[in-house]
């Protein structure tokens, strides 16, 4: 494979989910050029800045409606790109019946402890007053409804990204280097999609404690549950705000000890086996059937069995009372 089909069949998955979510854009675009009156903003600068303010403004203001739209329409074509790649994989887990539930009370033990303690100690030294760029998200984010912010920022969007990154992404780098190097390539890409250097830090380690987390328990439900619990703490951390030092260090400390248990659980525990599949046959004239098998025309060549198969070793015994058994018969069995 060519450097160029590897690097698209990386970024292909998040090419297609940017592709919607602009096409989205330009749909709310249309639909605000409609109802607006173009007679002024064709006419004068100051009526053409006030348009262009405006479209702006309508798809800040609407950021996660659109954002759910572009989630949810990009949702069939991710989880068909998805199975297929599931059914292409080489290896196969095997579930433990003894782990079954483990793991996800490990995984959700995990994610939580691991929010609460980074995001508990990034507010203690007062680091998000510093990343103006992360301030105003949120507060653009913190205008929408409750019910809203859940929907999207809590479930939609952790799917999309899983599919994404973990189901996808990761995968196809496991095709093109060994499982570790890939974990930490995929969770580079996670940390440069959220754009800001502090988010950027926060999901590379997020991203790959989730990739562990899945590589060990072998169930793509784990990632999903994970990124889910962490986006909806995220949420609820916006509302919980103290000033005492001895309760930020208390959480932090309790937290942190939580997730390194969870870790750890994970790290020692069994939850499957894994099973390498038998290689598919490699196509060639003894496995491949002929497109067409219709009655030879003049000029074409006839099908003919004996060109696929191969042939049965010619009897050179001149005995004409051998008789000739069938593979796995008996002798003296007839034919």
């Amino acid at each position: 494979m060519s450097y160029l089909k590897r690097v698209w069949r990386i970024v292909s998955p998040l090419l297609l989910f940017f592709a919607v979510d602009y096409l989205v854009s330009i749909a709310a675009t249309y639909v605000y050029v409609s109802g607006y009156d173009l007679s002024s903003a064709l006419t004068t600068a100051e009526g053409a800045q006030a348009f262009i303010q405006g479209a702006y403004d309508m798809l800040m203001d609407r950021y996660l409606q659109l954002t759910l739209a572009a989630a949810v329409l990009s949702l069939p074509f991710l989880i068909r790109m998805y199975m297929k790649e599931k059914k292409r994989r080489r290896k196969i887990f095997h579930a433990s019946p003894d782990g079954r539930y483990a793991k996800y009370v490990y995984a959700v033990i995990l994610s939580a402890g691991v929010t609460l303690s980074v995001n508990l100690f990034l507010n203690a030294l007062m680091i998000f007053r510093y990343a103006s760029d992360y301030q105003s998200a949120v507060a653009e984010i913190m205008t929408e409804s409750l019910w809203l912010r859940i929907l999207c920022i809590g479930i939609a969007m952790p799917v999309v990204e899983e599919l994404i990154f973990r189901g996808l992404i990761y995968h196809r780098l496991q095709d093109m280097t060994d499982p570790a190097k890939a974990a930490i390539f995929s969770s580079v890409i996670f940390g440069l999609y959220h754009g800001s250097l502090l988010q950027g830090i926060y999901a590379f380690v997020l991203g790959w404690l989730i990739v562990y987390a899945y590589q060990k328990s072998g169930t793509f439900f784990v990632p999903v549950l994970m990124h889910v619990v962490s986006n909806l703490i995220g949420i609820g951390l916006n509302y919980v705000y103290t000033d005492s030092t001895l309760v930020f260090s208390v959480s932090i400390v309790l937290t942190g000890m939580a997730a390194v248990w969870a870790f750890f659980r994970f790290r020692r525990g069994s939850f499957g086996t894994v099973e390498q599949r038998q290689d598919a046959p490699a196509p060639g004239p003894s496995h491949d059937a002929p497109a067409d098998i219709r009655p030879a025309s003049e000029g074409q060549v006839r099908y003919r069995p004996e060109d696929y198969y191969p042939k049965e070793p010619e009897d050179t015994d001149d005995d004409p009372e051998r008789r000739h058994t069938l593979p796995g018969s008996k002798d003296g069995d007839d034919e």
